[in-house]
């Protein structure tokens, strides 16, 4: 206890101590700084400090003047670099512009034409898919040599052989259901900025090794030693080494399905080999850094050594018909369309041009304005209840195989049905249910005349001035199936407008006449036979049943559709005498074979196709019901082709008329006449 006090005392002694040095050193630092301060500002002189030195102001040195010569009066001509230092970016690029046209140089031979393709679904869009890229071809002399578009049959990605992404990258839209005549001022503005940010899809399948030996081998395919890169069909034994086929065993087509379409992708390599590619996109603006990267990536070039092999060879291809570096994709941000948060002044700028087009605006030297709104646009339409009829069979077109997931839950693709309850999974829905759904009724009055109203175009238009509301249309449409029930007559009148702005508006109806028109139109010369083929003929009429002629005979389920697509028939009117109109004016009208299919399929003439009478009331006549009578008797259970294995059997009797009710929900009796 002593110990433990003592050692309290002597602590507690310690502590006063301490305070005191603490306040001294307080009490020095503050009046070290009185001091300082007063020596600095004061007028006192501190006994320890120096005094101040005293200051002298010199005289300011005047310097000799010397004589110059008085400028010239005559200015140098400003050039168009000048011009960068004295205006607003956008005014700026206006400028050099017209000072380009004011040097005698054309401000459209750097720019592609591309073609604004609008898809209408099953209004052989895809069969008219290759007359556009012919197109694409005619309007791009400068780059026929390399084209894609202007070689037959080039498919660079085999999961589809009809898009815009495995065809052709100067057709916009091939294989898309979307709209947006926001593009019909906005293409012939926009092609190049458009082409350089959507062409790096098209470059990723264009820029691959050619399918492997194995790769053709899992579809019976092999490739012919006497041909480069054309897959032919060989013998199964063939390729499981057994009993090894002659050479002469190589059949002369390749397979069906995918099999055909890898070997589209093969034969490529032939029609348009690597030294091609490479010298398409270096005439387009891809940046040699971006081709050289996907070379090697896809082990195309051992490695990225340019001194040797392949790399030498390409790069020296490229480096003879590149253009300048400040305009290729990946050299300059200002000549490359903008991706989604991107700035980019060129597409702003182009964006700017197509407004003041459409508003009037006096700019006769843009290359837009030369080319003028819907110079660039091509279409192709259909008769709107028979367009249903054929949408309704099609796969991906109707509730039974839903593919753009229009009613989640509701309606599934076939893959699905598994997942779901078998009210929903196993559920078939009629034509005439299919009739009744908005999502599928006036396609053609949706896609022309209310193309921006849909949540992505609005959502992509959410900040006006922006690059990327300026330029949007271009990127973003709205589907042609989608729920529109607010249409009315207003919505007609623009797509009609929307459709002759189009440079071309064609007919499947009469398909060879929309081909000479468009021939017409965009100074394609160069049309062969199979241009006026049409392709991928529809199963569907080709049976010995074919349910889908049956509907398209049945004056009920005509009359049901006319009522449901009442604004879509009015469109289609219209644009039928515009293309009779267009027809006369390129003097095709009475062209012996033009006339010819113009009367066989009652157009150009005194039929009204908005006119339900003139429409359906033929398919009430007598001699119309005993075909549709002959049409439903070849609908047998199990088919024809039963009958006629066994002639002797008895034949089975045609279906009733309660299964074509429950099942397509239309049978017309034939207990009315047409109208007079």
């Amino acid at each position: 206890m002593a110990a433990r006090s003592k050692k309290r005392q002597n602590g507690s002694g310690v502590l006063p101590w301490i305070a005191l040095l603490l306040l001294a050193v307080v009490v020095a630092t503050f009046v070290y700084a009185h001091v300082h301060v007063v020596s600095q500002h004061g007028t006192a002189v501190h006994p320890h400090m120096p005094p101040p030195r005293a200051r002298q102001l010199e005289e300011p040195v005047i310097p000799t003047m010397i004589e110059t010569p008085a400028p010239s009066q005559t200015k140098r001509k400003k050039t168009i670099n000048d011009v960068a230092h004295e205006l607003d970016p956008m005014d700026r690029l206006l400028e050099q512009s017209r000072m380009r046209v004011e040097a005698g140089k054309d401000v459209c031979a750097d720019d592609v034409f591309i073609v604004h393709w609008t898809h209408v679904p099953k209004a052989g869009g895809t069969a008219f898919a290759g007359m556009a890229k012919k197109i694409s071809c005619a309007r791009n002399p400068a780059i026929a040599s390399s084209n894609p578009c202007c070689v037959r049959d080039v498919c660079v990605a085999e999961g589809s052989c009809h898009s815009t992404a495995s065809t052709c990258p100067l057709v916009q839209g091939i294989g898309k259901h979307t709209s947006n005549m926001g593009r019909l001022a906005l293409v012939p503005c926009c092609g190049r900025e458009w082409y350089l940010s959507t062409v790096v899809s098209f470059l990723r399948y264009a820029i691959r090794p050619a399918p492997t030996d194995d790769e053709l081998a899992k579809f019976g395919l092999a490739y012919d030693p006497h041909r480069p890169y054309h897959p032919v069909k060989v013998k199964k034994e063939r390729l499981t080494g057994k009993a090894a086929a002659p050479l002469g065993a190589l059949a002369a087509t390749a397979g069906m399905g995918k099999g055909t379409q890898l070997a589209l992708r093969a034969k490529g390599y032939a029609s348009w080999p690597v030294e091609k590619r490479v010298e398409f996109f270096a005439r387009t603006g891809v940046n040699w850094a971006e081709l050289k990267k996907r070379l090697t990536e896809k082990h195309m070039a051992p490695n990225d050594d340019e001194s040797t092999g392949l790399l030498k060879d390409l790069r020296a291809v490229y480096d003879s018909v590149a253009l300048p570096k400040n305009m290729t994709y990946g050299g300059s941000q200002k000549h490359r369309f903008p991706r989604p948060g991107e700035p980019s002044l060129q597409a702003r700028f182009c964006a700017k041009s197509s407004q003041d087009l459409l508003e009037g605006v006096e700019r006769p030297h843009e290359c837009c304005h030369k080319r003028g709104v819907g110079a660039s646009s091509a279409t192709m339409i259909r008769q709107p209840w028979v367009r249903g009829v054929s949408a309704y069979f099609y796969r991906g077109h109707n509730p039974n195989y839903d593919a753009y997931k229009l009613r989640p839950g509701l309606w599934v693709h076939p893959n699905d049905r598994k997942f779901y309850p078998a009210l929903i999974g196993q559920k078939t829905y009629t034509f005439k249910e299919y009739v009744g759904m908005p999502e599928y009724q006036n396609v053609i009055t949706k896609m022309f005349g209310d193309s921006a109203e849909c949540p992505q175009v609005q959502h992509c238009r959410r900040k006006p001035g922006s690059d990327i509301s300026a330029t949007c249309d271009m990127v973003t449409g709205c589907h042609g199936y989608r729920n529109t029930t607010y249409l009315d007559e207003s919505h007609v009148d623009s797509a009609v407008e929307a459709l002759k702005a189009h440079a071309f508006v064609g007919l499947l109806e009469a398909y060879n006449a929309s081909v000479l028109l468009a021939a017409a139109e965009f100074g394609v010369t160069n049309l062969e036979e199979d241009d006026f083929a049409q392709s991928r003929p529809s199963a569907a009429l080709q049976a010995d049943c074919s349910p889908s002629r049956v509907l398209r005979a049945d004056a009920d389920a005509c009359r049901a559709a006319f009522s449901a697509y009442s604004l879509d028939n009015v469109v289609y009117e219209r644009a039928h005498r515009l293309f009779c109109d267009r027809l006369d004016v390129k003097g095709l009208l009475e062209r012996d074979d033009v006339r010819k299919e113009l009367t066989k399929r009652k157009l150009c003439g005194e039929v009204d196709y908005s006119k339900v009478e003139h429409v359906c009331g033929p398919l009430e006549t007598p001699a119309a019901y005993e075909k549709l009578r002959t049409l439903r008797a070849a609908c047998v259970p199990g088919g024809l082709g039963r009958l006629k294995k066994n002639p002797r059997q008895p034949p089975p009797q045609p279906r009733p008329r309660e299964w074509w009710l429950s099942t397509y929900g239309y049978h017309y009796d034939g207990d009315r006449t047409p109208a007079s």
